[in-house]
């Protein structure tokens, strides 16, 4: 291996990979002895840095890491112990012990953790953080190109069940153990596992799955599912069904910088939103002067005509809506009255 210096503004040295053709093996490793090159000291565990023959763009730290990458046309296969063989992996990063250590054929792969990636042949463009993440990512063949690749796992033993899924998004310590050719889902936190509490779900494709052992979202193959703590779940729209929200709490619309209270006009004088009062609901006090009309302008203007409904609390007094536009709504009034106490809710459209 040589390394040559580059002239550089920035504080550090700059090295460039120039030719190489070899791994760097404890000369101790009986079936796996390569000389280490001149001026490199290994310690008798076994290989401490791999670069793979012609491919100085991979790079494996720790024991028998990428120790099946070879990106060289079989013709021009440089033979490096009887564990190598032929392959077009490239471009890829493995940091622990047996990390990526199958791969043959993956692509910018990115595996930081003991034995994360351990059995990936042939997927690519995945990330994972952790002692066994993606441990069983095996890949696709060369009829599925994508399947085992684009997957993101963070955490100890993250997706490690996934065999031939893809494109998971997955963050936690176990998160996604059930995933094993699903696709597309994204889950966050101890999320449940095989034979444990949770959601296993194994083949579904599109949940997106926040929390920890949560029970509502779904198995197996269920797909377009979410469930946020067990307390919103529900079905996405991309579902077959329909979306479906369910809530398990206490709705609570809030004002603020962003999202100003609503304002009332044409109300009597000096009519009153009770404390609290949004564009979603509220209560209104009219004033003074027996006003047939009422009308709330909103804090924001909703996209398009919201639903709304009205509803007085003075005895003897009918309300209803008479106008709605995205930007306010009229409330009517069948009696003249001061101090009419009316509560109304709104719900977006679109």
């Amino acid at each position: 291996m040589q390394l040559q210096r580059k002239r550089s503004s920035w504080p550090f040295m700059v090295l460039t990979p120039i030719f190489l053709t070899t791994s760097i093996y404890s000369s101790s490793d009986a079936q796996e002895a390569h000389p280490s090159p001149p001026g490199i000291t290994v310690n008798s565990f076994g290989p401490v840095l791999t670069i793979p023959p012609a491919d100085p763009y991979s790079l494996g730290l720790g024991y028998k890491t990428l120790q099946r990458q070879q990106s060289v046309p079989v013709e021009f296969n440089l033979s490096q112990g009887p564990s190598m063989e032929a392959a077009k992996g490239m471009l890829n990063t493995a940091v622990g012990h047996f990390s990526l250590q199958a791969l043959t054929q993956g692509e910018y792969n990115t595996c930081v953790g003991e034995v994360s990636c351990y059995n990936m042949t042939s997927g690519s463009n995945n990330v994972a953080v952790g002692q066994q993440a993606l441990f069983n990512a095996t890949g696709g063949t060369s009829k599925e190109p994508g399947h085992g690749s684009n997957n993101v796992a963070i955490g100890q033993g993250a997706g490690f069940n996934i065999t031939t899924g893809q494109a998971n998004t997955l963050v936690g310590t176990n998160t996604g153990l059930s995933i094993t050719t699903g696709a597309l889902n994204v889950e966050v936190g101890i999320v449940g596992g095989p034979g444990g509490p949770g959601c296993p779900i194994d083949a579904g494709i599109g949940n997106i799955l926040v929390g920890n052992a949560m029970k509502r979202c779904g198995a197996g193959a269920a797909s377009f599912t979410f469930d946020i703590g067990d307390t919103l779940w529900g079905n996405l729209a991309e579902n077959a069904a329909g979306g479906m929200l369910n809530v398990q709490a206490h709705v609570n619309s809030k004002t603020g910088k962003t999202n100003p209270p609503p304002s009332l006009s044409a109300c009597g004088d000096s009519p009153r939103l009770a404390e609290g009062s949004t564009d979603t609901a509220g209560q209104i006090t009219t004033g003074k002067g027996a006003s047939p009309t009422c009308t709330v302008s909103f804090g924001v203007p909703y996209g398009a005509a919201p639903f709304c409904s009205v509803t007085p609390e003075t005895a003897e007094v009918t309300a209803y809506l008479s106008r709605k536009t995205a930007a306010a709504f009229t409330i009517g009034l069948s009696a003249g009255k001061d101090n009419i106490v009316i509560d109304y809710i709104c719900i977006g459209s679109s």
